[in-house]
């Protein structure tokens, strides 16, 4: 008794409805943190390699910068170098060389070649602010600039590095190492030898860009929250830094960045290093034509920033859909369930009642149910008055065969030398035989109900596989969307470069360009968050598919279920037909019987002797009738 009651208990807790449901959120479940570890993998990667890739494409596109910076300055030396009043120059032009203290140039008296010389500096660098500077220093030792401040004397530009450097170039632009300029500002010289008329070497020009226009372009680049960008000069000099702590003119020796000189001399482009506890990684590129290295370095929480967001609505997302689903699939499946284990409990009741000997069949189904479930209900009523009927008509059988085998007993006795009672018995036989007859038909129309039950339930199943069909051509037409997304990705990233294109010309347009520079950060900025939504949206469509894969494995699910539906159905079949052969089987006995009464006038005592095997073959086939009773097998088997 306490292993029934034991598998009882099992039964009701792991019932059809709990085993459908904790499987199906288990099976989302897991399926959801596979998803998400595998989306946290490919997007941590993707991350690295977006930092990496975006890194390489602006360092590349602000080293074009640099490069179209110096290529328009070395223009406009060369036209400078080239003016008529430069190659006109001479040793008249003023010399600080012999002079001591302080010299203020507006005050001394200027030949006209300086003026001249000193009027063409001066249109320069009202049209160029990015010029701190522009001079000739001739071989005679004279200084011409564009400034009105003044000169410490001694001053001799053949001696200073900027000088040599032109020098070195014979006439081709050359860039110097940034060094302090007779203003007191840190710049870097674009310079070129100049010549007369005839030729002949009178000096070196020179354009001395301040280092502050440099930083200011480079603080336009952004790798997000505490990145930072350096512009190194080749021998490890530190030209521009947008850090919080700026190191220009340190070099990278010299500051708190191990590893730094390590990662120039790797040659990889791409690294990571540690500062102060903390991860960045670095990217960098070097400019071809002055060789400056521009490196960037991103913390490393900066650089997986978006991926920890994405992380974490995909993982809201997934439990408030998982949380859903399991809701809907619980409703789902109480709603499928419950009519079925009304059923179930119904024929276990029923047959519990046939096998107890109880002959009750006034209960019924009360499923109202407009679906496949609700057919199967009322077919399991109409077999229930079907099978009422033909055992109501069975049992009338046996009352009358044994009622007349009584009265065949009885007129055996008294009347067994009676030709009228041979001919009476012989009627009570036929009548026998028809009734049996009688019922061997209604059997057959319980068994035909049967087949019809069968049938339906196949229905069923085909039914539920057209709807199989249409969630995975669903499936189909979401994969049409991936086009779209791609479509908007592309449109995007081309946005994204038009926006960058723009923000460059801004920045050298000074401040002309400074409200168009806004507008093209923000155009940039929205096809980032347009590309983000875009990802977003691959991801809802990715679990709309699991989704929809989960709902094929269920009503494939239900389809193995209907098909046992099917098989139980035959196994009744089966029964009702066992029943039709114990009635044909009665219809042959009742024919044997009516040959045995025409033989009874050969001989009286053999009329009795056959009354007698008649009245015991009533008796038997009342006891295999009873027998033959279908007997509801036990719901646990």
């Amino acid at each position: 008794m306490s292993s029934i009651s034991e598998n009882k208990k099992l039964n009701r807790l792991f019932s059809i409805s709990t085993s459908f449901s904790l499987g199906a959120i288990f099976i989302m479940l897991a399926v959801l943190a596979l998803c998400v570890s595998i989306t946290g993998i490919f997007f941590s990667r993707n991350s690295l390699q977006n930092f990496y890739d975006s890194a390489s494409k602006e360092l590349s596109e602000f080293s074009d910068t640099i490069t179209m910076f110096f290529s328009e300055k070395e223009g406009k030396l060369n036209v400078f170098a080239e003016s008529e009043e430069v190659k006109a120059a001479d040793s008249t032009i003023h010399s600080f060389v012999n002079e001591s203290g302080e010299i203020k140039i507006p005050d001394y008296r200027k030949s006209p070649s300086e003026q001249r010389i000193r009027a063409l500096c001066k249109k320069f660098a009202e049209h160029d602010p990015s010029i701190a500077e522009i001079y000739l220093g001739t071989r005679w030792g004279g200084y011409a600039t564009n400034f009105d401040s003044s000169m410490q004397g001694g001053y001799d530009p053949r001696k200073r590095g900027w000088y040599a450097r032109a020098t070195e170039g014979k006439g081709q632009v050359m860039i110097t190492d940034a060094f302090a300029s007779t203003i007191g500002q840190t710049v870097v010289g674009i310079t070129r030898c100049a010549y007369d008329r005839q030729k002949n070497f009178i000096g070196n020009a020179s354009i001395e860009v301040s280092l502050d226009t440099l930083t200011g372009i480079l603080r336009t680049l952004d790798f997000g929250k505490g990145s930072f960008v350096m512009m190194i000069q080749g021998d490890g000099t530190i030209l521009a830094d947008t850090s919080q702590n700026p190191n220009n003119f340190k070099n990278i020796e010299e500051i708190s960045l191990p590893g730094l000189a390590s990662i120039f001399q790797d040659g990889k482009t791409y690294s990571s290093l540690e500062i102060e506890g903390k991860t960045y990684f670095t990217q960098f590129t070097t400019n071809p034509k002055t060789g400056y290295r521009i490196i960037a370095l991103a913390p490393k929480e900066t650089v997986f920033q978006a991926f920890h967001k994405t992380l974490s609505a995909a993982i809201t997302i997934s439990l408030i859909f998982a949380f859903f689903t399991a809701a809907i699939t619980l409703l789902l499946t109480w709603r499928i369930t419950r009519p079925i284990k009304s059923m179930a409990s119904f024929v276990k009741g029923f047959m519990q009642n046939i096998k107890d000997g109880r002959q009750d069949y006034t209960g019924r189904l009360r499923i109202k149910s407009r679906n496949e479930i609700g057919e199967l209900a009322q077919n399991i009523n109409l077999f229930i008055e079907t099978l009422e009927t033909v055992m109501a008509q069975i049992q009338k059988s046996q009352e009358k065969e044994m009622k007349t085998g009584a009265e065949i007993l009885s007129q055996a006795h008294n009347l067994i030398e009676s030709n009228t009672l041979s001919q009476n018995i012989e009627l009570k036989v036929k009548a026998v035989a028809d009734l049996a007859g009688k019922t061997n038909e209604d059997v057959a129309e319980g068994v035909g109900l049967l087949e019809g039950n069968v049938t339906q339930l196949s229905e069923i199943a085909l039914a539920n596989k057209a709807t199989i069909d249409g969630i995975k051509a669903l499936g189909d037409k979401i994969e049409k969307i991936w086009d779209i997304v791609s479509l908007i990705n592309s449109v995007a990233d081309q946005a994204k470069i038009i926006a960058f294109n723009a923000e460059l010309e801004a920045s050298t347009a000074g401040e002309a360009g400074k409200n168009f520079h806004i507008v093209a950060t923000e155009i940039r900025r929205l096809a980032d968050g347009i590309i983000d939504g875009t990802k977003e949206i691959k991801e809802s469509i990715s679990q709309i598919q699991q989704s929809s894969d989960s709902l094929i494995l269920t009503s494939e699910s239900e389809t193995d279920k209907i098909q046992k539906g099917v098989q139980n159905a035959n196994i009744l079949s089966k029964r009702f037909e066992s029943i039709k052969n114990a009635s044909e089987v009665t219809a042959e006995s009742s024919t044997q019987i009516t040959m045995i009464i025409q033989q009874q006038a050969q001989s009286r005592e053999q009329i009795l002797n056959t009354l007698k095997q008649i009245a015991g073959e009533v008796e038997n086939f009342s006891v295999t009738a009873d027998n033959n009773i279908p007997i509801a097998e036990d719901s646990n088997k």
